[in-house]
């Protein structure tokens, strides 16, 4: 079981996103986005193209233990095939994080 600052993570996202990326492409962004939040724990990532050949992704939220807010700081970037701009919303529900991957227009 996949876990994020010892407490169980469920993975979901929006119809929009699963339809857009499924298979492959969806796995490599959760790997993606679980590396970065295990050593950026962050509420928000999101995933945008910095440029016609790069993927970048940036913390745009707040920290998940100090609650400090962090917004723009890139934490990866990555050649890449032109992408649309995505989310990784984090939520704390106590006993489980639930990690929802979407648009900014489904938010």
């Amino acid at each position: 079981m996949t876990k994020l600052l010892n407490k169980p993570v469920k993975i979901v996202a929006t119809s929009g996103f699963s339809t857009q990326y499924g298979g492959i492409e969806a796995a490599m962004y959760v790997k993606m986005a679980m590396g970065i939040l295990q050593k950026f724990p962050n509420d928000m990532l999101v995933f945008e193209m910095a440029d016609e050949n790069h993927l970048r992704v940036k913390l745009a939220g707040y920290h998940l233990q100090s609650g400090e807010l962090i917004e723009e700081w890139e934490v990866q970037r990555i050649e890449s095939l032109k992408v649309k701009t995505f989310w990784v919303k984090v939520d704390d529900y106590g006993s489980e994080y639930v990690i929802t991957f979407l648009f900014p227009d489904e938010y």
